[in-house]
C-alpha cells in the first residue's frame, strides 16, 4: 500500500547572506535547504517542526551563516 504524506515545516534563515538569498526567493521555486531541525511550541502550545538553516542552494548558486 503506497500512502502520501505531507507536513508544513518552518524554515529560520539567520545571518546576513541567507537573509538576503531567501528575500530573492521567488514562489515555486526549487531549493535545497540543509541545517538541523528542532522543536518549536507556537503560543497555542502545539509543537512544530523547525528546520534552522546552515546552507540554503537554488538556481543561482549557494548562501551560507558562517
Amino acid at each position: 500500500m503506497v500512502r502520501e504524506a505531507t507536513c508544513r515545516i518552518v524554515v529560520i534563515a539567520a545571518g546576513d547572506a541567507l537573509s538576503k538569498q531567501c528575500r530573492q526567493l521567488q514562489t515555486g521555486q526549487t531549493v535545497t535547504v540543509s541545517g538541523f531541525i528542532s522543536r518549536m511550541d507556537n503560543r497555542q502550545g502545539s509543537a512544530m517542526i523547525v528546520l534552522h538553516a546552515n546552507e540554503i542552494t537554488c538556481g543561482e548558486g549557494t548562501a551560507t551563516d558562517s
